[in-house]
């Protein structure tokens, strides 16, 4: 008989007292109660010794994947109703900020839509208030400092598109003052490059009028060298024409002698 015919039969009998059996082996491999049937069954050993390590194993990652999961699942619940929360306030941002930009008084020197920085300035007391009624996190320094940014264009007035944008930008705390300064730089950089690309276009457009000018300069130089040239060549043809009847004129006057008149002889007399 087998010596270990009992402990094998309690823990092992049937299927249900299997699978406890081999579930508590997974969950705390205590395997002290089984040395005597591990040295004498190797088999047996290396079946209990693989399904612990990969049953443990197995058994760590479905936990692990389900926490994991369910994790995942409230986060994204969580982030969900933080982005709808997020959008509902910024909602309401807008509308409060368009109001508060709509009571500042327009000045008859500022164009339509725009409010001067002196005006705007007057309405930080109330966007602070905005900023903890909607539980915003910000520096009073940073309102001070917001107004110097603001005026992206640099045309010294703030229309309500930078009122509006400067304001959700410190109230979603994703935009820090030196973010903001950066924006205003390249926002003048942009403005610059701009200038320099109209004065590009001029100078393109006077450089293309040069050429057209040179142009029209080099055909009439060409035209007034042309006239001129055929001017001489008439000259110089004429010259040879007049050379040549001077030519003939001379050879016609030396082969006919020349005759001189026959004058009288007069005799002389003795006048005293």
């Amino acid at each position: 008989e087998n010596p270990h015919y009992s402990f094998v039969q309690a823990r092992f009998g049937n299927i249900t007292k299997s699978m406890l059996t081999l579930f508590a082996l997974m969950s705390t491999p205590d395997l002290d109660p089984y040395q005597d049937v591990l040295r004498d069954f190797p088999i047996f050993t290396a079946f209990i010794i693989s399904f612990i390590i990969f049953g443990s194993f197995g058994l760590m990652a479905l936990l692990t994947g389900v926490i994991m999961e369910s994790m995942f699942e409230k986060n994204e619940v969580r982030k969900e109703e933080e982005r709808n929360t997020m959008e509902q306030n910024r909602r309401i941002l807008v509308r409060r900020c368009e109001a508060l930009y709509d009571r500042i008084p327009q000045r008859d020197d500022v164009a339509k839509g725009e409010a001067l920085r002196e005006d705007v300035q007057d309405t930080l007391s109330e966007i602070a208030e905005l900023f903890m009624e909607m539980g915003v996190v910000f520096v009073e320094g940073d309102l001070e400092a917001m107004l110097d940014v603001m005026d992206a264009d640099g045309s010294g007035t703030i229309s309500k598109s930078e009122f509006r944008h400067f304001i959700l930008q410190m109230a979603e705390g994703v935009r820090p003052m030196l973010l903001m300064e950066l924006y205003y730089a390249v926002q003048m950089m942009k403005m610059r490059v701009e200038s320099m690309g109209g004065d590009m276009e001029e100078r393109k457009d006077l450089a293309e009028e040069t050429k057209n000018e040179s142009h029209e300069l080099h055909e009439l130089v060409r035209t007034d060298i042309r006239s001129v040239g055929d001017a001489v060549y008439e000259l110089v043809a004429t010259q040879k024409a007049m050379t040549a009847r001077l030519e003939q004129a001379l050879a016609a006057s030396i082969q006919v002698p020349m005759q001189m008149p026959h004058l009288p002889q007069v005799p002389m007399q003795r006048l005293y």
